[in-house]
């Protein structure tokens, strides 16, 4: 964990990291979010992520999203490409999620 990090929760950094490896492909996307509807500090419940998600927050950042993940800054990087999902608390903490899907 880095001295300063930056914004998201784990599941951020998740989505984050398959958003890197499923980069360019139009066949996946894949979901990761806490069900009380938090990831860490903000407002964040997760996100949802596909092939077109670095290409979408490299345009707006100019970051790398390697980068992002060095700094614990995935949430950052996910708002800027719109990946990121708001439910607001849900009132129950049963888990995280996570869902790929393949179509």
């Amino acid at each position: 964990m880095p001295e300063h990090p930056g914004q998201g929760g784990r599941n951020q950094h998740l989505a984050l990291v398959v958003a890197c490896q499923i980069a360019g492909r139009r066949d996946v996307c894949f979901l990761a979010a806490g069900t009380d509807g938090g990831d860490g500090p903000g407002e964040d419940a997760g996100a949802i992520v596909d092939g077109g998600s670095v290409g979408r927050g490299c345009r707006v950042l100019g970051v790398d999203p390697e980068v992002c993940l060095t700094q614990a800054d995935s949430g950052r990087f996910l708002e800027a490409s719109g990946d990121l999902i708001q439910t607001g608390p849900t009132g129950t903490n049963v888990m995280d999620l996570m869902i790929g899907l393949k179509y």
